[in-house]
């Protein structure tokens, strides 16, 4: 009796493997989730990374970057800086040997965007202490009356701006807010 069993088990189990050898070579999945194997080493594909590089650079745009990527390469790989790149403002505002962060937006500021500077701050000037609102920090915005966190940074995303006017475009700054604060900042 055990004779017979024991072939019959024999061929239910090569069955059962034949079905799942063959299946796992048909998978269809999402082949993301699927692990490679070179040199008995796991790879897992990986998810690209960018960053907008936008502002006073040759071919302003969205770049993938790699890992460990430094601004300074981004700025290379778009071909450099423009004529009217503000050296002065990058040096106090930038660091060019940071590395790159996937979605991150860099500013180029140009020359043209700014008349002088105060020795203490890009947002002072001399006589008037205004703010320039495409070379502000957040906590400067945060100082203007009506600007909190939130809004500061969605004025930050909307760089740059070519008028005072052009601030309308970032939600939540409404005419009354924009009459409110237009005596204190500059482009």
């Amino acid at each position: 009796m055990l004779t017979k069993i024991i072939p019959r088990l024999l061929l239910i189990l090569s069955f059962i493997f034949f079905v799942l050898f063959f299946t796992s070579l048909s998978y269809g999945g999402n082949y993301d989730e699927v692990l490679i194997f070179t040199n008995e080493k796991p790879i897992k594909n990986d998810f690209k990374k960018y960053a907008y590089l936008t502002g006073a650079v040759q071919n302003p745009g969205v770049y993938e970057i790699k890992d460990n990527e430094r601004l300074i390469d981004l700025i290379i790989r778009s071909g450099g800086l423009l004529d009217m790149a503000d050296q002065f403002a990058m040096s106090e505002k930038l660091n060019l040997s940071a590395k790159l962060k996937d979605e991150e937006k860099i500013f180029i500021p140009f020359k043209q965007e700014y008349k002088q500077y105060d020795a203490n701050s890009l947002t002072d000037f001399s006589n008037n202490n205004l703010i320039n609102i495409n070379l502000a920090s957040k906590s400067e915005l945060e100082s203007l009356p009506g600007i909190g966190s939130v809004l500061a940074q969605r004025i930050i995303e909307n760089r740059p701006f070519e008028s005072l006017d052009d601030l309308k475009r970032v939600p939540g700054i409404s005419d009354n807010k924009l009459n409110q604060i237009r005596s204190l900042i500059i482009i």
